[in-house]
C-alpha cells in the first residue's frame, strides 16, 4: 500500500479530521517501512496525531503534481512531505532522502507542530519550511524542530558511487538550500545538526529560539563564505541565539531604517564561533556580519555577550595557490569578529540603544585577526614625555557600534615605576592628561616629564535612548 493511501485510511478510520484533545492522541506507527514516492505526500486536516517511524526515498519519476484535490498552496508541490491544516501534530523518527529532486518538509496552516528526530537529506531549496503568515498559508504558530539532522550534503557526496545524481559537495555553486526557514513566530530549533547547506537557519519572524545546534558550512574548493544563521532584523525577524556551535560559517544580521527594526531584538549569547579551513582567499572573515540595507539603519536591542570566537591556526596559513598569487604578502587572511557592511547604508549611532558587545572570549593568534571589539573595555596607550603633548587614539577597532557614552582615566603608569599605579590624585606632580571625545576618537592633551602609559576605560553603545555623551 502506498504511503498516501495509508495516511488517508488512518485519517478516515480514526475520527476524521478532528479529535478533541481529551480523547488522547491517535498513533500511526509505520514500523520502519521504506516508501518510494513519485508525488508529494500530504498529512492534511488532522488534530492530535503522532506519526512515526518510516523512511521516504524520492523516485526519479517524482512529479510535483498531487493526485489529491486539496486546494493546497502552490509551493507545497516542491516538498516530499507536507503538513497542511493540522493542529497538535508530533512527527518523529522520519528519514527523507530528497535525492536532489525536491525539498524536504513543509508545514503550513498549523498550530503546535513538533518535529523530532528527522533526517532530511539532499534537499533542493529547503530542508524544513514554514512560510510567512498569510491568508493562503495560515496564521501559523509554535513549530518545534528538535534533535534532527538537516543535510544538503554529506562529506563525500558527488564523488565515487554517489557521482551519478549528486553534485560535488565541496563546490560552492552546488549549495542551494536553506536548512530551516522560519517564516512565522514562536518557534524552537534545538539540538539539531544542520550540515553543508548554503544557509543553515533563516529567522524571518519574531520570538524564535535557536539553541544548542551544530550548524556547519564545511569547506569548499573556492573557499566560499556561507551563512550558518540569518536574522532578518530589517523588517520582522527577532530571535534568541544561544549555546550553538557555528562552524565555518557566519551569523548574518540584516537591518534597515524602518521603524520596526528598532523593536526587533537579537540576543547572541554563549555560542562558539569557529573558523578553520574554509577561509576566503585574500579576504577578511567576520564571525558576525551586519548588513545595513540603507542609511540610518537601526541596531537597537542587540546583545552579543559571552561568546567564544575560535580559529584553527594551522588551517589559516596561505595555501600554495595563494603564495603563487602573491608570494610576498605573508598572512593574507584576517578574522575580525564583528563587521558592519556599509556598501548600501550605515548604522545610525542614535539607533543602537539597548545594545552591547561584552565578555566575549577570543583566541589569540597573532596576525590572524584584528583586535576584538567590545562596548565596555580598557584601552592602554603609551605616551612620550612632552611639555605640549597632543595625541589621538582611534577607537574604531575597539568600538563595534553605537556612541561613546563614557570615557574615564582609571590609572597612569610612569616609566620609572611600572609596577606602581599612580592615581589621578597622586600623579607625581605631572599634569593630569585631559581627554576629549569626538565620534570614535579620543584626543589626549597632556604635560609630563616622564613617559607614561594611560589606562582609559571606555563605555560605548547606547544603553538608553536619550543618553548624553560625556566628554572628559
Amino acid at each position: 500500500m502506498e504511503l498516501q493511501e495509508i495516511i488517508n485510511k488512518f485519517r478516515q478510520n480514526n475520527g476524521g479530521a478532528f479529535t478533541p484533545s481529551n480523547e488522547g492522541f491517535r498513533v500511526l506507527d509505520l514500523k520502519g517501512q521504506t516508501f518510494q514516492i513519485n508525488r508529494p505526500i500530504y498529512i492534511h486536516k488532522m488534530n492530535n496525531v503522532i506519526i512515526s517511524n518510516f523512511r521516504i526515498n524520492i523516485s526519479e519519476k517524482f512529479t510535483q503534481e498531487s493526485n489529491l484535490n486539496l486546494n493546497v498552496p502552490k509551493f507545497t508541490d516542491k516538498f516530499a512531505l507536507n503538513l497542511y491544516k493540522v493542529k497538535n501534530i508530533l512527527l518523529k523518527d522520519v528519514y527523507i532522502d530528497c535525492m536532489k529532486i525536491c525539498s524536504g518538509i513543509s508545514i503550513s496552516k498549523f498550530l503546535r507542530v513538533k518535529i523530532v528526530r528527522q533526517f532530511v537529506l539532499h534537499q533542493t531549496e529547503y530542508g524544513i519550511y514554514s512560510p510567512k503568515c498569510s491568508k493562503e498559508n495560515g496564521n501559523n504558530h509554535e513549530l518545534e524542530i528538535l534533535d534532527s539532522n538537516i543535510m544538503e550534503y554529506e562529506f563525500g557526496d558527488g564523488y565515487g558511487e554517489k557521482k551519478g545524481y549528486l553534485p560535488k559537495f565541496d563546490e560552492a555553486v552546488s549549495r542551494n538550500s536553506t536548512g530551516i526557514f522560519l517564516g512565522q513566530a514562536d518557534n524552537v530549533i534545538a539540538d539539531c545538526n544542520i550540515h553543508l547547506c548554503k544557509v543553515g537557519i533563516l529567522s524571518n519572524m519574531r520570538a524564535n529560539r535557536i539553541q544548542g545546534n551544530h550548524i556547519t558550512a564545511g569547506g569548499t574548493k573556492d573557499r566560499e563564505i556561507f551563512d550558518c544563521i540569518v536574522v532578518n532584523k530589517n523588517t520582522r525577524g527577532a530571535c534568541l541565539i544561544h549555546n550553538n556551535y557555528i562552524d565555518n560559517g557566519r551569523l548574518l544580521i540584516k537591518t534597515s531604517n524602518v521603524e520596526m527594526a528598532d523593536r526587533n531584538y537579537v540576543h547572541v549569547t554563549d555560542n562558539i564561533f569557529y573558523r578553520g579551513y574554509n577561509h576566503p582567499i585574500n579576504k577578511e572573515f567576520n564571525h558576525i556580519y551586519v548588513l545595513a540595507e540603507n542609511n540610518n539603519s537601526s541596531f537597537a536591542n542587540v546583545i552579543i555577550n559571552s561568546n567564544i570566537f575560535y580559529n584553527q591556526d594551522a588551517n589559516l596559513d596561505p595555501s600554495s595557490e595563494e603564495k603563487t598569487f602573491n608570494p610576498d604578502s605573508g598572512l593574507e587572511r584576517v578574522i575580525k569578529p564583528f563587521q558592519v557592511d556599509t556598501k548600501n547604508g550605515n548604522l545610525d549611532n542614535k539607533r543602537c540603544w539597548g545594545s552591547s558587545m561584552e565578555k566575549n572570549t577570543f583566541t589569540n593568534s597573532q596576525g590572524l585577526y584584528e583586535i576584538p571589539q567590545s562596548t565596555n573595555f580598557v584601552v592602554k596607550h603609551n605616551f612620550k614625555a612632552s611639555e605640549n603633548g597632543n595625541e589621538k587614539i582611534e577607537l574604531n577597532k575597539y568600538v563595534p557600534f553605537g556612541l561613546i557614552v563614557k570615557v574615564s582615566i582609571i590609572g597612569i603608569y610612569y616609566s620609572e615605576k611600572l609596577k606602581e599605579l599612580n592615581t589621578i590624585t597622586n600623579s607625581m606632580n605631572n599634569d593630569i592628561p585631559k581627554l576629549t571625545v569626538i565620534d570614535k576618537q579620543i584626543f589626549v592633551t597632556y604635560k609630563s616629564k616622564l613617559d607614561f602609559t594611560l589606562h582609559i576605560e571606555v563605555l560605548s553603545g547606547s544603553f538608553y535612548k536619550n543618553h548624553n555623551i560625556i566628554n572628559l
